[in-house]
This record gives C-alpha cells, sequence and structure tokens, in this order.
C-alpha cells in the first residue's frame, strides 16, 4: 500500500486517478508546532502572579 497525503484538488491536477485505483478520505489534519520556553520566560512570568 502507497500512503499518500495531498489535497483532493492535485488528485486531478497531478493526473493520481491515472495510477490509483482507491482513495480513503479521512478528513484528519496535521497541525506540527513547537512551544519553546527559556528559563527567563519562566521567571518573569512567576513574578506577574
Amino acid at each position: 500500500m502507497t500512503v499518500l497525503e495531498n489535497p483532493p484538488s492535485n488528485l486531478c491536477t497531478q493526473k493520481m486517478h491515472e495510477v490509483q485505483k482507491f482513495v480513503a478520505m479521512t478528513n484528519h489534519g496535521y497541525l506540527g508546532y513547537a512551544v519553546i520556553t527559556s528559563d527567563r520566560a519562566s521567571g518573569m512570568a512567576r513574578q506577574r502572579t
């Protein structure tokens, strides 16, 4: 099985229908982000409260 993560608009524009018989529409998304803090920022938050 080959897994591709593409928006539905790419199915036709990139001609994926010519090489792939089936599509699984999962309606999922990935939002990747990182939370970065430092000791200085943590100390400042404690002083305010």
